[in-house]
C-alpha cells in the first residue's frame, strides 16, 4: 500500500474510532435572580429583612433566627465601597448576631443521574473588619425537600458544601463545588441552593453575588450506526479514487 493510501486509511480508522466517544458539553441552569439585582436599592443603599422573615430578595426565600438579616444592596450599602460586583450593579448579604440566617432557591431543573453539577459563587467580606465572618458560612447544594417563604428548606437531601475559606475584604473569592450524582436518583427531585451564616458571639456579614450552576452529562454520545458507516464510506470512497487516479497515471 502506497504511503498516502496507508495515511488516508489511518486517518478514517481513527476518526470512525473517535466518533462515539464525543463529550457533552456543560449545560448551564438557570438561577433567576442569579446575581441579586431585585429588588433595586438605589446607589448606596441597602434593603434587608431585619428580624421579620419578609420576603425582600426577588425569587430567594430568607430565613432568620436571633435578630439576622438578609437582604441585596449596592456596595456603598454594604461597606465595601472599593469593590465592583462580579455581575451587575448590586448583590446579596447575610447578617448574623448570635443565630442563623439562610437564603434558598428551589429551582425548577431536577436532579438528574450521572451526571455532574458545577456550583458557582462569589463572595466578600465587609471592608470597616467589624463584621468579620470567617469561615462560618455555607454555600450548599441540595436535592428534593420543601421550600416555603419564611422558613429553612425542609427535608431534602445534601448534596455537597462549598469548602469555605477565609473571604478577603479587597476581592471577591471564587467559591465552587463539583458533584457528580450516581447512576440512579429519585425522580422528581428539585434542586436547592442554599447560602447560610450561622454566629454564635457577635455580629457578621458575608457579601455574595454571581451564583453559577452547571450541568454535564457524563454518557457519552453516541451516533447510530449509519454515521459511523457514513464516515466510513467517505474514507473508503476517497482511498478508491485515489488508487483509480494511480492507475490511470501509470
Amino acid at each position: 500500500m502506497r504511503q498516502n493510501e496507508r495515511a488516508l486509511l489511518i486517518i478514517t480508522c481513527v476518526a470512525c474510532g473517535l466518533l462515539p466517544t464525543l463529550p457533552i458539553l456543560a449545560n448551564p441552569i438557570t438561577i433567576p435572580n442569579f446575581s441579586f439585582e431585585n429588588p433595586y436599592t438605589g446607589t448606596g443603599n441597602s434593603f434587608d429583612s431585619g428580624s421579620s422573615s419578609s420576603q425582600l430578595i426577588t425569587n430567594w426565600d430568607i430565613y432568620t433566627s436571633n435578630g439576622g438579616n438578609a437582604g441585596v444592596g449596592s456596595p456603598g450599602g454594604l461597606n465595601i465601597q472599593s469593590l465592583t460586583f462580579p455581575d451587575g450593579i448590586q448583590g446579596g448579604y447575610l447578617n448574623a448576631n448570635g443565630g442563623t440566617t439562610d437564603i434558598a432557591q428551589q429551582l425548577t431543573t431536577t436532579e438528574a443521574a450521572n451526571t455532574t453539577y458545577q456550583l458557582g459563587i462569589y463572595a466578600v467580606r465587609d471592608q470597616n473588619g467589624s463584621y468579620d465572618p470567617g469561615t462560618n458560612y455555607s454555600i450548599s447544594l441540595y436535592s428534593g425537600g420543601t421550600l416555603t417563604s419564611g422558613n429553612a428548606l425542609s427535608g431534602g437531601t445534601l448534596l455537597k458544601s462549598v469548602t469555605p475559606v477565609e473571604l478577603s475584604n479587597s476581592a471577591f473569592t471564587d467559591l465552587t463545588l463539583t458533584y457528580t450524582s450516581p447512576g440512579s436518583v429519585t425522580a422528581g427531585q428539585d434542586l436547592d441552593i442554599v447560602i447560610s451564616l450561622t454566629d454564635s458571639s457577635g455580629l457578621e456579614q458575608v457579601v455574595f453575588d454571581d451564583v453559577t450552576l452547571n450541568a454535564t452529562s457524563n454518557a457519552s454520545s453516541t451516533p447510530d450506526g449509519s454515521s459511523t458507516m457514513i464516515l466510513m464510506g467517505i474514507g473508503l470512497s476517497a482511498l478508491a479514487c485515489v488508487r483509480c487516479k494511480r492507475q490511470r497515471s501509470a
